[in-house]
């Protein structure tokens, strides 16, 4: 990390002013930008939602039995918030009883390698480096 004076380095008040200068690279958005990001799959039940439609199609009863414990007003209400987000589309047949099946956009099938990547994270825990605050604890 580099440390410059701000200022040209004269005295103010006579305590300088630094600026610290990162050689790490910047994220390419903002931290509002991380919130709303956060926001939209956070939650007990829409990454389990996401998750299983990574692997394909799934009607709302077999999305149901695979998440146990959900409640059907709560499995419809994440469902629609995805699909508000634009993360999952909803299709729904013309049958009686009405068959309503869920899948990824685009959009939403791109969440897989940013779930990877947490989930490659999240192992790393416990794999900390030598040189970490933490080891040295």
């Amino acid at each position: 990390m580099l440390v410059t004076p701000r200022g040209g380095g004269c005295d103010r008040g006579g305590s300088r002013y630094f600026v610290m200068k990162s050689k790490a690279s910047r994220l390419d958005c903002e931290p509002p930008d991380l919130v709303t990001a956060l926001a939209t799959i956070s939650g007990k039940w829409k990454l389990r939602i996401i998750w299983l439609l990574l692997d394909g199609t799934k009607r709302f009863s077999e999305l149901r039995r695979m998440l146990p414990g959900i409640h059907r007003g709560t499995l419809t209400y994440e469902l629609r918030r995805l699909e508000a987000d634009r993360i999952i589309q909803r299709t729904q047949y013309p049958t009686i009883p009405p068959t309503v099946e869920y899948n990824l956009t685009i959009r939403g099938a791109a969440l897989r390698s940013v779930l990877a990547a947490l989930c490659r994270w999240s192992k790393s825990e416990s794999r900390e480096l030598p040189n970490s605050p933490q080891a040295k604890t």
